[in-house]
């Protein structure tokens, strides 16, 4: 016969058990009611990052690369190992910038970065080192932040600035990258950065979890309280001593607006949504006001060292002939003068080798703006030109 102790025990372990079945049916009761009454619209796309990125304990970063996965080295950039200390006689180039930058769609030895320093190196019979800081999704905002915090301590000699023309919307929540639904807004990066990216494990479950209809009205919850870390943004203003009404920027501001307007309302312009905004939490204005103040931060990070700042310029890969984007190639080019930053344009080299983005097999649309490798040593060859002069 049972101890009274073990049938109470007994029953706890029922109980509990019950417990949790009823509330397993309680949620499945709730998400299959939401998804019948009020159903949040299917995404435009459903990206999420890949498991070789992680969380940055740097809330202005959201995430960063995970070192040694996905052909990083220990300091997280991709490319081979290297030493903090330069060796002799040689110079150091720092490519910071976006997935362009970083790479996306080529090995990592097919990169302008991987390219440049043998080119250099032929030019000038001195040693390169050209080291690859770029991060697939950064925007500008996290772009001059992983340079501050991660690469001044590898003393380069000359920086380059991967430029592409969504890197102002593109401010630590990313949510031109990962785009989601109009009514959350950029609020679904949280779950990503905070759980997500921590279990590389759930990579098979990510689709389940951001489609269920409870998952998603928590996080815009927590987007309409305003809870996210990544808003306490001030310090870099702060730090420059920017006004949002400097009369620059509303100027620089105003002529953007009107530039990405008129280039809206061509057709076939998919990736101008970032410019435009309509769906996110962020006004445009409140996106361009931390881009400006980056940009600001970055060429003072530079000349406070004594370091040349190169921006660089890769168009956007359709046809480069007839070519509808010059307004946003002019628009850097005003930008790059009025903050004294020498701008590299790969536009013209692009044309003169008759570039041509290859078609998806798959029928999809074409890639615009990662170049395949052929694009990556047209750009290597430009800068090793702008470059060479830099030697030591």
């Amino acid at each position: 016969m049972p101890s009274p102790t073990a049938s109470i025990k007994g029953r706890s372990w029922l109980y509990r058990g019950l417990y949790l079945v009823y509330l397993l049916v309680l949620l499945i009761a709730l998400e299959l009611g939401l998804r019948a009454c009020s159903p949040i619209p299917a995404p435009k796309g459903m990206h999420y990052p890949p498991t070789w990125l992680q969380q940055s304990a740097n809330p202005r970063k959201g995430y960063e690369p995970r070192p040694e996965q996905a052909g990083h080295n220990a300091a997280g950039f991709r490319g081979p190992e290297i030493t903090l200390d330069k060796p002799q006689g040689t110079t150091r180039v720092a490519v910071i910038g976006d997935s362009v930058a970083w790479g996306l769609g080529v090995e990592a030895h097919q990169t302008y970065s991987a390219v440049l320093p043998g080119m250099l190196q032929a030019r000038t019979d001195d040693p390169w080192e050209v080291v690859n800081m770029g991060v697939p999704g950064y925007g500008t905002v996290q772009i001059v932040e992983h340079f501050r915090e991660r690469g001044l301590a590898y003393q380069p000699d000359v920086v380059v600035y991967g430029y592409w023309f969504n890197d102002f919307h593109q401010f630590g929540c990313n949510d031109y990258h990962f785009p989601f639904f109009s009514g959350l807004r950029a609020s679904a990066w949280e779950l990503y950065v905070t759980a997500l990216l921590r279990w590389p494990w759930v990579e098979g479950s990510r689709d389940l979890l951001l489609g269920s209809q409870i998952v998603l009205r928590v996080v815009d919850l927590r987007w309409r309280l305003d809870t996210h870390a990544w808003q306490r943004h001030n310090e870099a203003a702060a730090r420059m001593g920017l006004d949002a009404q400097d009369p620059e920027l509303q100027r620089f501001y105003g002529s953007w607006a009107q530039i990405t307007t008129e280039l809206g309302s061509r057709a076939d312009v998919e990736f101008l949504d970032a410019f435009l905004m309509d769906h996110y939490g962020r006004t445009a204005q409140e996106s361009f006001v931390d881009y400006w103040r980056a940009l600001h931060e970055l060429k003072a990070l530079c000349q406070e060292r004594d370091i040349p700042l190169v921006m660089l310029v890769t168009p956007v890969l359709r046809d480069v002939d007839a070519y509808d984007y010059q307004p946003l190639h002019d628009w850097v080019a005003t930008l790059a003068e009025h903050l004294d930053i020498e701008l590299v344009d790969t536009l013209p080299a692009f044309r003169q080798a008759n570039y041509h983005t290859p078609m998806p097999l798959d029928g999809g649309p074409p890639d615009v703006a990662h170049p395949t490798p052929e694009g990556h040593r047209i750009i290597a060859e430009v800068l090793a030109e702008r470059l060479a002069g830099q030697g030591r």
